[in-house]
């Protein structure tokens, strides 16, 4: 699936960046995929198929990349992003001061394994736009030793969060929040001054954004004369399979985003058509399908 604000009624994305790179057009454009590992991939693609351009003018991002060079232009203050052992050190501390009622059985303090297990939590927490307050808002709803535990983490969370503010660093939902919290001018300003040629963004290879993600990928889409395409793994068609990603997609609707009919080869391909639409759907009678696959 394809969703864009722009006006067209089908794209063929991996033509579009063909066509970029055949042009020497390989700064005019920035791809945002889901891991470092995956922009890695890509970058040597790229690379190999435009040998004598500069491999320097290549953009992709992750949206976390992207994110931290928005919010930190100069590369010196890149060095306020918080380790995670120092996120570690701070995190024991903040449940060492804290009055806890859950947790307080230990003699010896929380155990390593157990902080470890709550800043995976409250990373996760913060990359989805949950704060301390919403998450003791959300615990009203809980009785007994999950509600005690529950306010345990809030309240170390709380700690955790102030002593971040303190030492000026930032985790990555911190990050998301600050990318959120410039007006639309500010965000444009960077975004130009980081990427003067790209007038053409392709955000592929995701099947679910977080809340923070979504109002970034809002703001990329509001920069004139830059045209924005997601490639979005979802199908509503099939409830079996994409219907965990109901609320992403809704929310992306809801953000303005429209889908248009994806044909680049891959998705027109009738094995690939069946495997998205048709899978565990039970609405349909895939016993017409068998002789249209070949097993070699």
């Amino acid at each position: 699936m394809i969703l864009t604000k722009s006006n067209l009624a089908a794209v063929d994305v991996d033509y579009l960046l063909r066509e970029r790179i055949k042009s020497k057009g390989i700064d005019s454009f920035l791809l945002i995929v889901p891991t470092n590992r995956k922009s890695r991939a890509v970058k040597k693609e790229i690379i190999s198929s435009a040998p004598g351009q500069t491999s320097g003018r290549i953009n992709i991002e992750t949206i976390g990349t992207y994110s931290t060079k928005i919010v930190f232009e100069d590369i010196t203050a890149r060095g306020r992003i918080l380790s995670e052992a120092a996120s570690a050190v701070l995190l024991k501390q903040a449940f060492d001061i804290t009055e806890l009622k859950y947790f307080s059985n230990y003699k010896n303090g929380v155990p390593y394994g157990t902080v470890e297990r709550i800043e995976n939590v409250i990373n996760e927490y913060k990359k989805h736009g949950i704060t301390p307050g919403l998450l003791r808002e959300e615990l009203k709803k809980l009785e007994g030793s999950e509600k005690i535990k529950g306010e345990d983490i809030a309240e170390v969370f709380d700690v955790y969060q102030k002593k971040i503010s303190e030492l000026k660093v930032m985790e990555m939902g911190d990050i998301y929040n600050a990318v959120n919290s410039l007006n639309d001018d500010e965000f444009q300003k960077k975004f130009k001054g980081l990427y003067p040629n790209v007038n053409l963004i392709i955000i592929n290879g995701f099947d679910e954004f977080t809340s923070p993600e979504i109002e970034i990928i809002d703001k990329i889409s509001a920069i004139p004369n830059v045209n924005q395409y997601i490639g979005f793994d979802y199908y509503s068609g099939n409830y079996s399979i994409f219907s965990h990603l109901d609320d992403c997609y809704n929310k992306l609707r809801k953000k303005g985003f429209k889908e248009v009919q994806d044909i680049s080869p891959f998705m027109l391909n009738e094995f690939n058509r069946v495997v998205r639409e048709e899978l565990f759907d039970k609405k349909n009678n895939h016993t017409e399908q068998i002789d249209r696959i070949t097993v070699m």
